[in-house]
């Protein structure tokens, strides 16, 4: 795979690196979409949803070359001739991970993809250059979406780095990491919304305009009550106490309910 070196802000990024670059750096805006290499199908399906739709908005997607998720991402980008870029743990000659080689060189080939190799020459990957990779991810991109991730993983560290750089931040609901992000202030994307109603949200979220979630059914009895009790803000007392909590704060999640008084919350 041949390689040209291009300065950082060449790219758009900050600092005075000197990275190698193989293809061909796609435009603004991106998307990054990231999450688990021991992923779910359905979440590998959610992730080829983003790209589409990302593509459709007239988004570049941007991702970490990895299995799993990663892949996904890529192998969407491809079928829909999405430009997207590679962002790779491993310096130029030595792509990571190598079973990705032929994905990697079929990408180059399109002339609609880019492959960022974060590693200086010679350098072999380890967990922590992993971890350093993640921000050129979220600097290549002007928000991000994490599909799947553990507790305390790199792809949950790719959405705390996205926060702090006050990107928006998207998670998909069904992994702790995501869970986690989501209660930092990540959007909450619920996956087991009706196809329409997902391609509506992820849709909106991208394009700035979030579309609000319809209430799944197993909390419909929380927005009756809410609308029992209404119209003002009810005390979780009210609501259940301790006991509905869990419910009130993935309501929160999901954009359905606001605590305008500290213990109080009311239907947005």
């Amino acid at each position: 795979m041949r390689t040209r070196d291009v300065a950082a802000a060449e790219l758009g990024l900050p600092g005075t690196r000197v990275f190698a670059l193989a293809g061909v750096w796609p435009p603004p805006p991106r998307v990054a979409i990231v999450g688990a290499r021991a992923a779910r199908r359905s979440h590998c399906e959610i992730a080829a949803e983003v790209v589409a739709l990302a593509g459709a908005a007239g988004h570049s997607v941007v991702s970490g070359g990895a299995i799993g998720i990663d892949r996904a991402v890529h192998e969407a980008a491809l079928a829909g001739g999405i430009h997207q870029i590679a962002v790779l743990p491993a310096c130029p000659g030595r792509p990571y991970p190598a079973v990705h080689a032929d994905l990697f060189a079929r990408m180059v080939a399109t002339e609609r993809a880019a492959i960022l190799f974060a590693l200086p020459p010679q350098t072999p990957p380890t967990r922590a250059t992993f971890i350093s990779r993640n921000r050129w991810i979220v600097g290549t991109a002007a928000r991000t979406v994490v599909v799947q991730a553990a507790d305390g993983s790199g792809s949950e560290a790719t959405g705390r780095m996205a926060l702090r750089a006050r990107q928006p931040v998207a998670a998909v609901l069904g992994s702790r990491g995501c869970a986690a992000l989501c209660a930092a202030g990540a959007t909450a994307i619920d996956p087991t919304l009706d196809r329409g109603s997902l391609r509506a949200v992820i849709s909106g979220w991208i394009a700035g305009t979030p579309v609000r979630a319809p209430w799944p059914g197993h909390l419909a009895w929380l927005r009756a009550q809410l609308s029992d009790l209404g119209p003002g803000p009810v005390a979780l007392d009210r609501l259940g106490g301790p006991a509905a909590a869990l419910a009130v704060f993935e309501a929160e999640s999901l954009g359905l309910v606001v605590e305008p008084i500290p213990g109080h919350w009311a239907a947005s």
